[in-house]
């Protein structure tokens, strides 16, 4: 019987995690990192928030977002040497909107 309410209380605990969208926690502790001054650090919070909002197992798909993350992220040193959009990224976002998105990104970085 105490099996059985310790599964029971599991899948309860996982269905109500599946309806959250995203993690805001993990979310705010990669922003921060983002903003940090630290060039590695910053640079690879960056590029794994590009990551994290172009997935759709992260509930949080947003491809704006993984856009701007993502060019953040390639105009640091850490990726001097290059750094590769994903090609999915940019099949969903029209030619003209990039321009747009990037002049904005900067807003990203600012503490709130």
């Amino acid at each position: 019987a105490k099996n059985n309410k310790v599964k029971r209380r599991m899948i309860k605990e996982t269905k109500s995690e599946e309806k959250r969208k995203g993690n805001p926690e993990g979310i705010r502790l990669l922003q921060s990192a983002a903003r940090s001054q630290h060039p590695n650090a910053s640079a690879n919070a960056m590029n794994a928030l590009g990551k994290m909002y172009l997935s759709k197992e992260a509930g949080v798909l947003n491809y704006d977002l993984a856009y701007q993350w993502s060019f953040l992220a390639s105009k640091q040193k850490l990726f001097e040497h290059g750094y590769v959009f994903d090609s999915d990224l940019m099949s969903k976002i029209p030619p003209e909107r990039i321009k747009e998105l990037q002049e904005n990104a900067g807003a990203l970085l600012q503490h709130r």
